[in-house]
């Protein structure tokens, strides 16, 4: 209902009109700006180089891949058979090797704040290690698989094989907040090993030659890496010998690559998506 003054004339249709017209241009404006705002192109092919070739020992079953300081820290799983080694990224001269407690599969790790965080596939723990050391420092808990492991300075970000990663404080790895991975129609499940650069999550699929470009916000793939001629280069064991270490080097702004039991470790150059 509205209410007039005694001098106040009704508004004539064509006022009516005006507004009415007036508030649909605006509505349809915000809600074209708030698609434009979620809505992402088709993720990009991408594109890389090899830039080095070394040795990689082909006994170790790769779960967790990760490079600072010229020094590679290197997880291989499997039930009594787990451990973690350190070693030289040019030469791969072993530094340190760590054997892990035999009724554990060790999956993913990462280094952050100084400490290497490493899930376990059924286990639900994480173990906590000083990087310089290997000295254990702490375990803590979660529920549901481990996979991958990665961090983007503030949280910690996890894996578990579905399409889902979660983001977790690291004092008690409490989960923040979650995104799942979608992009060209489709959700993408079976993502295990993370690396975070560039300002993207990176995440292979596992038993695919596909490293994929996520974007941490929403969980929209910003491109897709196939890596199939490295794949077939070093698939001596068809089902096991698969894509799954992958190291962010800052100091070159390059990937380290390799996979489980492969022969070779490679350094690559991605085209930015």
């Amino acid at each position: 209902m509205i209410l007039l003054n005694a001098n106040e004339k009704p508004p004539s249709f064509h006022q009516h009109s005006w507004r009415l017209a007036l508030f649909f241009f605006l509505a349809l404006f915000l809600l074209a700006a708030c698609g434009a705002s979620e809505s992402h192109p088709a993720p990009a092919t991408l594109a890389y180089e090899i830039l080095e070739t070394h040795p990689h020992d082909s006994n170790t079953f790769t779960q967790g891949l990760v490079v600072h300081n010229g020094v590679i820290t290197e997880v291989s799983g499997l039930y009594a058979k787990s451990f973690v080694v350190q070693y030289r990224a040019d030469n791969g001269e072993v530094l340190k090797r760590l054997a892990l407690p035999r009724d554990i599969f060790a999956e993913g790790i990462t280094l952050f704040d100084g400490r290497l965080y490493m899930l376990t596939w059924h286990n639900e723990k994480a173990y906590v290690f000083d990087a310089q050391s290997l000295s254990q420092e702490t375990i803590l808990t979660y529920t549901g698989e481990g996979w991958g492991i990665t961090h983007d300075g503030k949280h910690l970000i996890t894996s578990d094989g579905s399409d889902t990663l979660s983001f977790r404080q690291p004092q008690d790895f409490s989960v923040v907040k979650r995104i799942s991975v979608h992009g060209g129609s489709q959700s993408w499940r079976l993502l295990n090993e993370l690396e975070y650069a560039q300002g993207f999550i990176w995440a292979n699929v596992w038993q695919t030659p596909y490293m994929l470009a996520i974007r941490p916000t929403d969980g929209s793939l910003a491109g897709i890496l196939n890596l199939t001629e490295l794949e077939r280069a070093n698939n001596h064991r068809p089902g096991e010998s698969v894509l799954n270490g992958i190291a962010y080097d800052a100091a070159t702004d390059s990937f380290w690559i390799t996979g489980k039991l492969w022969p070779n470790r490679y350094r690559i150059r991605i085209k930015q998506p």
